[in-house]
């Protein structure tokens, strides 16, 4: 009897947890509001529908997330966490120590149309119990329809609050994420922005924004940097160079690239830059310094630069893997093709081999993807010699069409590196005066360091 009291005590002590007992520090009064605030939001009586937590690098906003998470487990609600890309939900996962999952993986199916489009079709939410989404990365989500190769009924924020709404009117939406940082290409961030999702759907939302820095990154000037490109951003003033360390030429940023990098920490260091054209410049000089030659060759760091259904299976574009095998380059309407075999990894972790082949003009295109007329005229070929496609006109039916679209993960531009973490950074140094967006994202990609290097000219804005 005096066990059963005892083990009937420990379960209410646990059963009566705050969310502020999860949280490893003693929490400003800014951090305080909002945990307590998102406490009385995932009430299931609670009227809100969305909650907005928002805040610059350093305000506490990791640390947050994951109390939230682990109170709402504890209180054994449906939780979902999703991120809009698949290497932010694998970052949210690791910050979380739960299962997270793409906005897309979570919402759609793929169907392959007729012209060979895949379609991302809204599932039936079929989930009638009071659920919460949480997404992370919320600055990333677009409002947009999709076009191209892949495309969805609806911009993905659109598409997601009425999955979440069909399957139970008080389910919820936690939206984290930092202001400052690069909006989706060709918008400004709306998942962020409370009059925009009220105006928008008709749903009332609640809203905080953390200023107060508390984290500090182990002494390094990660942080510190961060802080800089935003206060000239508030104040209106032009960015003048890179705010911290620099090597004293290219040279040298290649040198310290290879001495950080290892296939078996290929999350070790990025080098990061605002165009196509300077990652590529970029790339080929590591790939010198690092032995490859050729397009592309064993050994290569890579990421596809398209979403690939490969046997049933859907890797998204960000994905990054390593090549295993290299074939000889054939031509096919003025593109080059070689087979090849890459490595890529599953949300478990563990090796997935994909062989295709891979599109080698797309790895090193200065614009994103290669013009509408060579893919035409690749078309228009595959057409007339394979009659598999020339039938069924599903790019899947044929292998050049549907061949990989890759680029090197050694250097990458801005919004590619969007939502991943390396422990070292460097960044391209030409930078337009008023794009503080972009310096602000790159610098917070590291968890360790950031540097750039000295120009050999001045740069061109």
């Amino acid at each position: 009897m005096k066990n059963e009291t005892m083990e009937n005590q420990e379960m209410t002590l646990v059963e009566s947890k705050t969310i502020f007992d999860y949280l490893p520090f003693a929490p400003t009064m800014e951090q305080k509001k909002a945990l307590y605030e998102i406490s009385e939001f995932v009430d299931k009586e609670n009227d809100s529908d969305f909650y907005i937590l928002a805040g610059a690098a350093g305000t506490g906003k990791t640390s947050m997330l994951k109390a939230v998470v682990d109170y709402l487990v504890q209180e054994e609600f449906g939780l979902y966490l999703c991120a809009p890309t698949a290497q932010a939900a694998k970052v949210l996962a690791s910050k979380t120590g739960h299962l997270a999952q793409t906005i897309q993986k979570v919402i759609y199916n793929t169907k392959f149309t007729e012209t060979g489009q895949v379609q991302f079709l809204k599932k039936q939410n079929e989930l009638k119990g009071y659920t919460v989404f949480l997404v992370d990365e919320a600055s990333m989500v677009s409002d947009v329809i999709n076009s191209g190769m892949f495309s969805a009924p609806n911009g993905l924020l659109t598409d997601l609050v009425d999955y979440v709404k069909a399957g139970n009117r008080k389910n919820k939406i936690i939206l984290i994420g930092d202001r400052y940082q690069l909006p989706p290409v060709n918008e400004t961030i709306k998942a962020l922005d409370p009059d925009y999702l009220s105006r928008t759907f008709k749903l009332e939302s609640k809203y905080t924004y953390m200023t107060e820095v508390k984290r500090q990154s182990n002494g390094s000037d990660v942080l510190s940097y961060a802080n800089a490109i935003r206060a000239k951003k508030d104040a209106g003033m032009p960015l003048i160079g890179f705010p911290g360390f620099h090597f004293s030429g290219f040279g040298a940023i290649v040198t310290r690239f290879k001495n950080l990098f290892s296939l078996e920490n290929p999350e070790g260091v990025v080098f990061i830059a605002s165009t196509n054209r300077n990652t590529n410049f970029f790339n080929n000089a590591i790939r010198l310094a690092l032995g490859k030659s050729g397009q592309i060759a064993v050994g290569d760091f890579v990421l596809l630069d398209e979403t690939m259904i490969y046997e049933n299976l859907q890797f998204p574009k960000g994905e990054r893997g390593v090549v295993i095998e290299v074939g000889s380059i054939e031509r096919k309407a003025d593109l080059s093709f070689v087979f090849a075999a890459v490595e890529f990894k599953n949300s478990e972790g563990n090796p997935i081999l994909v062989r295709k082949k891979v599109m080698l003009d797309w790895i090193t295109e200065e614009r994103e993807g290669l013009s509408m007329g060579l893919l035409r005229g690749l078309a228009a070929e595959r057409n007339r010699e394979n009659p598999t496609y020339r039938e069924s006109q599903r790019i899947w039916d044929d292998e050049y069409l549907s061949a990989l679209r890759l680029r090197f993960a050694y250097g990458i531009t801005c919004h590619k590196a969007q939502g991943s973490e390396w422990d070292h950074v460097l960044i391209h140094p030409w930078l337009r005066p008023d794009d503080h967006a972009y310096l602000y994202t790159a610098i917070t990609r590291a968890r360790k360091s950031v540097a750039s290097f000295y120009p050999s000219k001045s740069p061109k804005y």
